[in-house]
């Protein structure tokens, strides 16, 4: 079963492209009024009330069926409340409008993965990857990634992995998932290369940290091993890689 979607409101527009471009996906002709309802819709969704999105978004009613942007927050919302075949609805009707809908197509594929559906899935990120005019390319490549790794298919995770730090060098989750698919093949060398340019342009990264202390320990480094950790603890003494960090150190 696929389970690398974690949805919640805030991640849902930041798996799509950003919340704050939710707004204004483009110039609109909508009526003041229904203008009105989708901001305060957007705002709902935004502070994690997405039940109060829907109430919102339900008085637009027909009014809203011709609005990419109304499907689009319907389908963001729908999501947040985990109501799948809604979602996927809205979305599909927000790419009808606009077939270069890249971050509707984007959201569309993270409710194919909550639904077991691959295909669909890939198909639906590939489109978004596609789409020239797609501002956060490194989105779809990324979750491209992820549905490889869950599907056992490590080359082409790796491939998107590095698609997606093509398309934006400073894109930490990216790098983490390379990371994971090259240790799960045994790459551990490559991995902690590819961490390490990594770490050099994105520094004091807790997530990133761990994984370069753990590379260390699977290759017997573990005076390199504790010099990470310790950096972990020192970046970001409250966080949960310092727990584990902490927990590390103290079996040296």
């Amino acid at each position: 079963m696929l389970r690398f979607v974690r949805i919640a409101p805030l991640l849902i527009c930041l798996i799509g492209g950003g919340l704050a471009g939710c707004a204004h996906l483009a110039p609109t002709t909508h009526s003041p009024v229904l203008e009105a309802h989708l901001e305060l819709a957007e705002a709902y969704l935004n502070n994690d009330k997405p039940r109060l999105s829907l109430k919102e978004l339900r008085k637009i009613g027909a009014s809203g069926d011709h609005s990419k942007r109304y499907h689009f927050d319907l389908g963001l919302t729908y999501m947040a409340l985990s109501q799948w075949p809604a979602a996927a609805k809205h979305l599909r009707q927000a790419v009808a409008i606009d077939p270069e809908f890249a971050q509707a197509w984007n959201n569309l594929g993270q409710v194919y993965v909550a639904q077991s559906r691959p295909d669909k899935a890939e198909q639906a990120f590939q489109t978004a990857l596609d789409t020239l005019t797609y501002l956060s390319p490194e989105r779809a490549a990324l979750n491209l990634a992820r549905l490889y790794q869950q599907t056992d298919r490590p080359q082409k995770a790796a491939d998107l992995a590095l698609r997606a730090i093509e398309e934006n060098d400073r894109f930490e989750p990216a790098y983490l998932v390379l990371n994971e698919v090259l240790v799960s093949q045994g790459q551990i060398e490559e991995a902690l290369t590819r961490l390490e340019t990594a770490q050099a342009k994105l520094p004091k990264r807790p997530a990133m940290l761990l994984a370069l202390a753990e590379n260390h320990l699977r290759v017997g480094n573990t005076a390199y091993a504790r010099t990470w950790f310790q950096r972990i603890i020192a970046a970001a003494p409250q966080s949960e890689e310092a727990e584990v960090a902490r927990d590390y150190l103290a079996l040296f």
